[in-house]
Formats: structure tokens, sequence, C-alpha cells
């Protein structure tokens, strides 16, 4: 059981979990006393609890170890993702979390068909959709999901970028992934945008290589705009978790 709390709900001894965790873990997971849960504290910190106060809306768990998290990436992964029609947001939104994005910024392109009505409530079931995934899938951090911007916005931030950025672009002039990757050791940010159902426009293309973004190729094969954010995102974990992790190993081994 793994649940997200803030620094006030954590003292020297005990967590406090209440809100909808709490109902969470009493009435769907039906929580007992002596049963260990791991709490999250937003910080990379996981502490190891044991359930033992349980009343009907709060659980207090007594502190048993504190460890920093293993299972987030060594690199700050920030995904602006143009938005998409029905459900391949919010699969995108899920899937982008469990392979370590940090960070989800939607935003609104030329080509982009998604209608303004009900904003307020969809940018609340991304977070909680984010949320749900960052705690089954054993991150200790909550990827953050941005109100939506712009893409003018998204080539000003890229530009000011002081990490590994691109945009994905399946058209001519691209460089590829793994080129881009391999340039350099592991980056501390790493932001990408991935463009609408549509493509991004001749314009918007233009705009990108005017800020001297790179345009970065996904191979030959068009994605899906659900799928492009997990292809790269998987090829990160590659080369900077897996790869780099494994080599490391092989090194100390050797010595």
């Amino acid at each position: 059981m793994r649940v997200f709390v803030t620094d006030e709900k954590i003292n020297s001894e005990t967590v406090t979990i209440d809100g909808s965790d709490a109902l969470h873990l009493i009435r769907s997971l039906r929580l007992q006393r002596g049963e260990q849960i791991v709490v999250c504290d937003m910080r990379r910190r996981e502490y190891i609890c044991e359930a033992e106060r349980i009343t009907s809306d709060t659980v207090v768990a007594r502190i048993l170890q504190i460890r920093d998290s293993e299972n987030e990436p060594p690199y700050h992964a920030v995904a602006y993702l143009a938005l998409s029609k029905g459900d391949r947001f919010e699969f995108a939104i899920q899937k982008s979390v469990e392979l370590g994005v940090a960070e989800i910024v939607p935003f609104e392109s030329e080509r982009t068909i998604v209608g303004a009505a009900d904003a307020e409530k969809k940018q609340a079931r991304r977070r909680k959709i984010a949320a749900e995934a960052a705690s089954q899938c054993g991150r200790a951090i909550i990827p953050t999901v941005r109100d939506p911007i712009m893409y003018s916005d998204v080539v000003s931030e890229l530009k000011e970028s002081a990490g590994l950025r691109f945009i994905c672009y399946e058209g001519d002039g691209t460089q590829p992934l793994p080129k881009l990757l391999g340039r350099e050791d592991c980056p501390n940010v790493v932001a990408f945008a991935v463009g609408p159902e549509g493509g991004f426009s001749a314009r918007e293309i233009d705009m990108a290589r005017e800020a001297e973004i790179p345009l970065c190729g996904l191979g030959k094969r068009i994605l899906r705009c659900e799928t492009a954010p997990l292809y790269v995102l998987a090829a990160l974990s590659y080369e900077f978790e897996l790869m780099r992790h494994d080599a490391s190993d092989a090194s100390m081994d050797e010595k």
C-alpha cells in the first residue's frame, strides 16, 4: 500500500493519513492495525510505516524506517503534450507517469480539436489519473500536470530550457532520437514536445527552427499522439537508467 502526504502530516514518530487516501485504505483496502504502508513525502523519500490507530476517516501510522527512493529516474522529464480527443490524453498521462515523467504540460496548437468545455473538471481528472498511476507503479512523487498553455509558450519554454530539449516531428530535417540521447551524460532535465493528431503545422515547425530547438525523428513509422511520448520516455529510461546503471555495475564488478 502506497500513499502520498505533505510534510505537515509527518512528525518524528508517526504519519497521519486523512482525506480520500485514508478512506481508500480503510474502506476499500480494509487496512488493519499492524499492516505496513509505504508513505511518500513528495521529496523522493519513503517512510515504511505500520498502521497504529484507525478511525472512520483517519489512519495514524508509526514510522519504522526512512529511506531514499530508488524508483525515480536520474533526470527530470518534462513532456509537452498537445491536447487530444477522448481518452487518448488520459492514456498518455497514465502511461507517461509509469515511464518516469516528472511534469506533463498540456498545450493547444493550430490543429488541436479538443473543445474548452468543462476545462476545470477535465484538469482535475487528469491530476487524479497521474496520482493514481504514481501510487500504482511505485513512484516517489506525484508528477505535476500543469494547466494547458499555447504552443507559442511551449516554444518559449523549450528555448529557455537548460537541459536536453527537442520537438518530435515526423517530417524532414530531423535528428534521430539515439543521436540526441547519446551526445552527453545523463542530463538534469529532458524536455520534449509531441504534437496533436494532425501533427504540427508548417508554421509551428518554422517557429521551432527559428528558436533553434532540435527536431527529433522517432523512426520510420508514424506514431499516434498518445504513443510518441511513451516511445521517448521508454528510450530515456533505457539510455539513462538501464544501460548506464548496468554499465556502472559492470565497472564495479571488474574492480
